[in-house]
């Protein structure tokens, strides 16, 4: 007589294989999106989180342990195991189980003291992101194995493990066909197999006949079943030409994307995320790749004889972070249409030296409220929700209170020359310097760390080879250094390993970026390079630190 492993399952070993391997797949996929800086091997950890869960959760009901005993257990072992494993992120070599703990604890806390205490939008941390993930794919894993060994619940498993999975999916341009292709397999199975056990214990219950007899009848089916219906989705999505639910989610996406710039600063950089569209948060994070779209943003619409040459500004940010911009408290003012937008507030400017520009701006892809403009917008057909910063009222944004629909926006634009207001390199170095202490609380603060020691070594020689110590001056040979072939423009820079490094200081190590970087080293070395004499702090130090901090 065949002897039964004394653990071994009433529901067959083939039930368990299933379970492991429809979490292994969730793993698998949420590692292969790279969510946290782009680095593929930071997530591996994810593989090892599965299959504790998947045996503590088949392993709790062997046992005889309840469902919340099990879980118990499970998230004991998990925050004793999982911090281990993080802690090797840091430490591939390996190290002592002291240090791991304090590696992955330090980072947790100051994580939490990045954002909650010093209120900045995002931290250079990162091993709490992959602890999170690890015990989200521990504690799906648990759950998923006891619903099927505890409750006989496999479609509770199929189900949660699935909605983890196809979000995963949703979130990531990667091709992840063969996981989804991977998983649907094995939950069929899992269900199948599920069935034939339940079909089997009620033949034992009623005398029927011999239940292993049905066994091999369903898995056959079964088999080619699922063989069946896999060949037929790839039949199908590869000549389906309908799009039955093409414009189900039209509108959606403005709503995803305020909804993603809200909770970006909790949510890790990396990975490569699917383009919900154009648009600018008060708190932007500063990614590893700058995602593209061959879609029309916008039509511009102007008087054909303005041969102009603009720059079309949506936001402004007064504070830096180590790897994100915001804007500090900022504050709103509703305003009727063709209402003066900037009228007494601080970055109101006269009509001498500018020239007035009236254009209509017909949404394409960009469909956000956010109105864009060069320079100083003056008024707005529509009705419009002003943002500034500071009491005096330094222009932040401007948003259509309805976003639907083209707009018609009449600006003021710097005119270079040598006449009243106009801009030129002798007017901008004998403006005038009292500048009130709100501007400088401002415009000049940064983070510690925000410059490391390669960054300082790029500030060095700036100013070394700068003509002189005006602060124009400086910021004309940012432009020349950062223009120099020593750097380049990539939109993928997720292969850099800057871990806890500032944008500013992993662009000066690196030398590699894309438009973010570029305007972040520059704003943080103007900044870093505080005036030394309260007569040096001039108008052109503000109007760059505007200027390239404005997307």
């Amino acid at each position: 007589m065949r002897r039964r492993l004394p653990l071994g399952p009433a529901e067959g070993w083939l039930t368990l294989a299933c379970v492991l391997l429809i979490c292994l797949t969730m793993a698998w996929a949420i590692d292969d999106a790279r969510w946290v800086l782009g680095n593929p091997r930071y997530l591996d950890l994810l593989v090892i989180a599965a299959v504790g869960g998947v045996l503590v959760g088949f392993i709790g009901p062997k046992v005889g342990w309840g469902r919340w005993l099990t879980f118990l257990i499970g998230a004991v072992f998990a925050a004793l195991l999982v911090p281990l494993l993080v802690g090797l992120v840091d430490f591939p070599g390996g190290a002592s189980i002291g240090e791991l703990y304090q590696t992955t604890a330090t980072a947790t806390v100051q994580a939490y003291v990045d954002i909650a205490i010093l209120g900045l939008s995002s931290t250079t941390e990162y091993l709490h992101y992959i602890l999170v993930l690890a015990m989200v794919v521990w504690a799906t894993s648990m759950f998923a194995s006891y619903a099927v060994f505890g409750h006989h619940r496999p479609l509770s498993a199929v189900v949660v493990v699935g909605v983890i999975l196809v979000g995963n999916m949703a979130l990531t341009p990667n091709d992840q066909l063969p996981y989804l292709v991977l998983y649907s397999v094995a939950s069929l199975l899992l269900l199948i197999r599920s069935h034939v056990f339940d079909e089997q214990s009620e033949w034992v219950r009623r005398r029927i006949g011999d239940p292993a007899s049905i066994s091999s009848v369903y898995l056959r089916g079964g088999a080619a079943f699922i063989t069946a219906a896999v060949a037929a989705s790839f039949v199908l999505t590869q000549t389906a030409a309908s799009a039955p639910l093409a414009g189900a989610w039209d509108g959606v996406e403005d709503s995803l994307i305020g909804i993603s710039q809200s909770v970006s600063r909790f949510l890790p950089t990396g990975g490569s995320t699917r383009p919900l569209g154009l648009a600018f948060g008060p708190d932007t994070q500063i990614a590893q790749e700058w995602t593209t779209s061959g879609a029309l943003a916008v039509t511009i619409s102007r008087n054909p004889i303005d041969d102009g040459v603009y720059y079309w500004r949506a936001r402004t940010y007064d504070k830096i972070d180590l790897n994100s911009w915001g804007q500090t408290a900022p504050s709103t003012v509703d305003l009727p249409p063709d209402a003066r937008i900037l009228d007494q507030r601080a970055d109101d400017v006269p009509a001498d030296g500018h020239h007035s520009f009236t254009f209509t701006v017909v949404p394409g892809q960009f469909r956000a409220a956010t109105v864009l403009s060069p320079q100083t917008p003056i008024s707005v057909d529509q009705p419009s929700r002003l943002t500034t910063v500071g009491s005096d009222g330094y222009f932040g944004t401007l948003d259509r209170i309805d976003a639907s629909g083209p707009y018609t926006v009449t600006a003021l634009t710097p005119i270079n020359g040598l006449g009243p207001g106009q801009v030129n390199i002798a007017a901008l170095r004998a403006t005038e310097t009292n500048y009130p202490d709100e501007i400088k609380a401002l415009y000049l603060p940064l983070p510690a760390g925000s410059l490391g020691p390669n960054a300082q070594r790029l500030e060095a020689k700036i100013l070394d080879e700068a003509p002189s110590g005006a602060p124009i001056d400086i910021a004309d040979q940012i432009v020349k250094e950062l223009k120099s072939s020593t750097y380049v423009y990539a939109t993928d820079v997720t292969d850099l390993p800057c871990g806890r490094l500032s944008k500013a200081e992993c662009f000066a190590t690196y030398k590699k970026g894309f438009c973010q970087y570029y305007a972040t080293t520059m704003a943080v070395i103007l900044r870093d390079r505080k005036p030394t004499q309260e007569s040096e702090l001039d108008h052109s130090w503000f109007f760059y630190l505007n200027c390239y901090e404005t997307i």
